[in-house]
């Protein structure tokens, strides 16, 4: 993946304003980032070059080894040596998230993801076997409002009591265990897993057919009386498209979603139990929408998503290409953020604008941040996730920062003349580089 930042005008105004000529980042304009990640089995390489002004400036390596719980990291403009930590002793919040987006986890979601259509299919599939398997079931039609676009609507209303409902989740699972796409895609993921030297808690088809069967045994043995429990009401459009649902359990209401068209206009409404909720209205050009959603909970706004040219089929076919901006509520995010994360109230009062074109392979992206109307620094690039083309071992004297008794020799070994010598070439301010190779004149000569 390659990307470079701008930085925002207000940004180099605001640190103007309170630094003067003392801190200057004009010079860090366009820095160019190009970064790599390889994986084989427990192993993960993560490489990454930074270039000021066109000019390379740093490289850094670091491979992780899962197995050992060793994480080796070599500066090349900084040191021959390649410093070895111990990843048991970071902190687990670390861990996790290395792992987390480690290159096993994306090559391994990449390898087994079902495409779009197969999960459309397979939706589409079950919900008509669910409603064709209720025989309580009336059609009325409805004119539905939202912000003033209305639309007439047919309304399926199907009433289920618990003994329909044991009925038809027994015929699901029983059709579930003779799908055979749905075994595709546990038999890929199994390989992806295999292909990637995982076989720690993977799920295989032998058992999840064990847990369907254990599901079906407690279906059962539960009891079941005629009384009505749940009411589902499906609005259908144009076509015979299904546009909204609303679900009501025991008398409660626990889902209600709806978009309605008129012309090239449209509106929609997301409800739910737990409180979260969006309103939704824009305008439809062939593929492309143009609209704003509100994101609310316990109806305080949340954040406001604008989308600009979005294309609604492209992104169903997981590809995105558009923009997207999203403007938080700060002040209600940060009343609903865990305490631990009260105090990035800053971050959360941060906007960010995409625009972007690709799918999970490859693709182009620019996001810009800001704070209100103030513009502070922006990423555009490329990315591109290929095979990974293997792990190499780092080359260089290998030394256990967790075994270290005096730091200082570790210190006076580093050379950063290179580092230096690569700087002069940029913009990068002399007083700023004269400093640096001031410091590392007074590190050589200590005793």
């Amino acid at each position: 993946m390659k990307f470079s930042t701008v930085l925002g005008d207000d940004l180099k105004t605001l640190i103007k304003e309170s630094y003067g000529d003392q801190l200057k980042i004009d010079w860090l304009d366009e820095t160019e980032f190009d970064y790599t990640v390889n994986s084989k089995g427990n192993k993960m390489a993560q490489d990454l070059l930074i270039a000021i002004s066109g000019q390379h400036v740093l490289s850094t390596s670091v491979l992780y080894n899962y197995e050992d719980s060793k994480m080796l990291v070599l500066l090349k403009e900084v040191s021959d040596d390649v410093f070895a930590f111990d990843m048991e002793q970071t902190s687990e919040e670390a861990n996790e998230v290395v792992e987390t987006f480690s290159a096993d986890n994306r090559q391994l979601a990449l390898d087994s993801l079902p495409k779009s259509s197969i999960v459309r299919d397979l939706v589409t599939k079950y919900h008509t076997m669910m409603i064709e398997s209720i025989e309580d079931v009336t059609k009325t039609t409805e004119e539905v409002t939202i912000d003033g676009v209305t639309q007439k609507l047919t309304v399926l209303q199907a009433n289920v009591d618990k003994k329909t409902l044991q009925n038809i989740t027994l015929a699901l699972l029983e059709e579930v265990k003779k799908d055979k796409d749905i075994k595709k895609i546990i038999d890929d993921v199994e390989k992806a897993c295999e292909k990637q030297g995982i076989t720690d808690e993977v799920l295989t088809y032998a058992d999840f057919i064990s847990e369907v069967d254990e599901l079906i045994s407690i279906t059962k043995a539960e009891e079941t009386t005629e009384d009505q429990i749940l009411t589902i009401y499906d609005y259908v459009g144009s076509g015979d498209e299904i546009v909204g649902r609303k679900i009501v359990k025991d008398g409660s209401e626990i889902l209600n979603y709806i978009t309605v068209e008129d012309g090239n206009k449209f509106a929609a409404t997301y409800d739910t139990k737990e409180g979260v909720s969006y309103k939704a209205s824009g305008t439809k050009k062939g593929d492309l929408i143009t609209g704003e959603y509100i994101v609310k909970e316990d109806d305080e706004t949340l954040y406001k998503i604008q989308l600009t040219d979005f294309d609604e089929e492209a992104f169903k076919k997981g590809k995105l290409d558009g923009r997207i901006s999203v403007v938080p509520n700060g002040e209600a995010v940060k009343e609903l953020a865990p305490d631990e994360y009260k105090s990035l109230s800053s971050v959360m009062d941060v906007s960010f604008d995409i625009t972007a074109k690709g799918d999970a392979t490859s693709g182009s992206f620019d996001v810009a941040f800001k704070n209100g109307d103030k513009s502070l620094i922006s990423l555009k690039g490329q990315y591109s996730i290929n095979p990974s083309s293997g792990v190499k071992d780092l080359k260089g004297k290998v030394v256990d920062t967790n075994k270290l008794d005096d730091s200082t020799k570790l210190i006076k070994d580093l050379h950063i003349d290179q580092l230096i010598a690569n700087l002069r070439k940029t913009s990068a301010p002399k007083e700023y580089v004269d400093y640096i190779d001031e410091l590392n004149k007074q590190i050589k000569s200590m005793g």
